[in-house]
């Protein structure tokens, strides 16, 4: 394990209660995020010493990301669905599967044909406080894909205990997903018609590093794979090498 960054982080703004789901807005320069107790997603800019509100209520929303048309996707934990809109607006993309409600829709990514690939993990039916404490209609936590226009998800993976943060390699043929309980990152090969084949465990993070667990990601234009973990922020190679 090597060292990667240099020097102390920056606290930007604080006073939120939950923050998850960061999503850089080039076109405004700011970044909008989730506060998933208080069901508002906000809009920080650069150097401002506060966050405006952008959407509420957000449905307790978690992950944010994208759509090719432009419009923020959200997972949302109280509604148990990914929605598509504006400030003040949204839509359902998705809320079902096999004639079962979602467990909590937890992280998204999009890719440039407008298939949205979400994990489901149960963590938003668990109590009121994260989301709205209901029983689990899905009989795994799982990983699935929802092509444009259709509101019918394809389940892809089932044998994840808790699938959580994802994203995509720069060049779109890896999927990589946080197994949050399993401590370890999974790596996919994403096949010509979107489903995915197994790569096997890119990493592994110590436990003892201290507080934390792998959750949400993100990539570098160089492959470089960032994430939550023990102890704070992890770098992860396309070769799977650690560093902190």
């Amino acid at each position: 394990m090597s060292s990667y960054f240099e020097g102390a982080p920056e606290r930007c703004i604080s006073g939120f209660r939950f923050t998850e789901g960061p999503l850089w807005d080039a076109g405004e320069e700011r970044l909008l995020f989730s506060d998933i107790l208080a069901s508002i997603i906000y809009s920080w800019r650069p150097r401002a010493a506060q966050a405006e509100v952008w959407r509420v209520p957000s449905g307790k929303s978690n992950g944010l990301a994208w759509s090719p048309a432009g419009e923020v996707l959200a997972c949302e934990h109280q509604g148990r669905r990914v929605s598509r809109g504006g400030s003040d607006h949204t839509a359902t993309v998705v809320d079902r599967y096999r004639g079962g409600r979602l467990n909590s829709p937890n992280d998204l990514v999009c890719r440039p044909d407008g298939c949205i690939y979400f994990t489901d993990p149960p963590y938003g039916i668990l109590s009121e406080e994260m989301g709205a404490l209901a029983e689990q209609e899905q009989p795994v936590n799982g990983v699935y894909r929802v092509t444009p226009g259709s509101d019918t998800p394809q389940l892809l993976v089932r044998d994840m205990e808790r699938p959580n943060g994802l994203a995509f390699s720069p060049e779109g043929d890896r999927l990589y997903i946080n197994d949050t309980p399993r401590y370890h990152t999974r790596r996919f090969r994403v096949r010509t018609d979107g489903t995915l084949e197994d790569d096997g465990i890119l990493a592994v993070y110590p436990s003892e590093q201290g507080q934390g667990r792998p959750d949400g990601m993100k990539v570098d234009v160089e492959g470089n794979l960032y994430t939550t973990g023990p102890g704070g922020l992890w770098v992860v190679s396309p070769a799977g090498e650690l560093r902190q």
